[in-house]
């Protein structure tokens, strides 16, 4: 019965955010240029830089769901 309850719960949980977009964050000048001085500081083959990579794909996407 638990886990019945849970499997509904989570299905409506997603169907219900389909329908709306997330607000993308905005960062001030400021930050995102202390961001962009730290990321060039890392390695080229740094996982952290490919994850940052796909975070800028992703409010990409957002920008245009929106």
């Amino acid at each position: 019965m638990y886990r019945w309850f849970a499997l509904v719960l989570l299905l409506s949980a997603c169907s219900s955010s389909i329908d709306t977009c997330p607000a993308v964050v905005e960062y001030d000048k400021s930050m995102q240029r202390q961001a962009s001085e730290e990321l060039s500081k890392l390695p080229p083959d740094s996982v952290i830089s490919a994850m940052i990579v796909d975070y800028g794909k992703l409010r990409a996407k957002l920008r245009a769901c929106q």
